[in-house]
């Protein structure tokens, strides 16, 4: 009969001091692993192409609204000309994006290129906001990541203004119209009989008057708004210095953590492997 090796009966055994005993046991094999683990990881931290993340909080434009009925309410801020969940769902089309805003992030504007460039970039709305677009982007220098930001704050922007544009136009087009009016209607009061002072066509057209002046002054409204609260960065653009990946601190946990594992299953499968051969000789 041959006796089991130590570590071969202690192997089938379960106890806080077995388990102690069987890894110094087998300290030196899960050192190994462990360190191998540990050499991959900082030759890992070594090769890998750094990457630098450049963010960005983009507050969507803005209009005024104003009420048109006693019955409705002014929102003081406006309202978005368009919605932030909007922004990022044609930010994730590739036709979005231009040539220069390609160039911008260092891709060559081929024809897959937009689609190449797209999942680079994670863009989410704002928690708790509709107006509100969080953008993140990494590339290989903290220099190219900030610009392409920028490219993409400026699509945004751009985009936006289009879509105020007509708005804009057709409030100055209903203002002219609507103070062209009021001053016909003016110069006839001058020109009517005082008799008619207390007149129904008086009061009527006093009315008419104020209404005017009250949708000259919502149109204003519009035009100012849309100057006042274009597309913005709620900061500047943001890019560190420091590499968002690799990370030194869990690229080194990560490699001694799976080196450790590693060396524990080689350990255990190991101490089986003495103990079947044990059983095998003693049958």
């Amino acid at each position: 009969m041959v006796d089991q090796s130590p570590q071969a009966r202690k192997i089938g055994k379960y106890g806080i001091f077995q388990l102690a005993d069987f890894c110094r046991e087998s300290w030196r094999l899960i050192g190994i692993c462990t360190l191998i683990g540990l050499v991959i990881a900082l030759g890992l931290l070594a090769t890998a192409q750094k990457q630098y993340e450049a963010s960005a909080q983009i507050q969507v434009a803005q209009i005024s609204i104003n009420k048109i009925s006693d019955n409705e309410t002014n929102n003081p801020f406006g309202v978005n000309v368009e919605e932030a969940a909007v922004v990022v769902g044609w930010l994730k089309t590739p036709t979005a994006y231009s040539e220069d805003a390609l160039r911008n992030c260092a891709v060559s504007p081929s024809g897959s290129a937009a689609e190449d460039l797209i999942p680079s970039l994670l863009f989410g709305v704002m928690k708790n906001t509709a107006n509100i677009v969080e953008i993140r982007f990494r590339r290989s220098s903290k220099e190219i990541a900030a610009t392409c930001a920028q490219a993409i704050f400026n699509l945004v922007k751009i985009r936006q203004a289009e879509l105020v544009k007509p708005l804009v136009e057709e409030a100055k087009k209903t203002a002219d119209e609507l103070k062209k009016a009021y001053e016909e209607n003016k110069a006839l009061l001058v020109r009517t009989d005082k008799s008619w002072i207390t007149s129904a066509v008086y009061l009527s057209m006093r009315d008419e008057m104020r209404s005017q002046l009250e949708d000259i002054r919502r149109m204003e409204n519009v035009v100012s708004s849309a100057a006042a609260r274009p597309t913005r960065l709620l900061s500047p653009i943001y890019s560190s210095d420091r590499p968002a990946f690799p990370r030194p601190g869990i690229c080194i946990a990560l490699g001694i953590s799976v080196g450790l594992m590693i060396g524990l299953l080689a350990a255990i499968t190991r101490g089986l492997y003495l103990r079947q051969q044990g059983d095998g000789v003693t049958a």
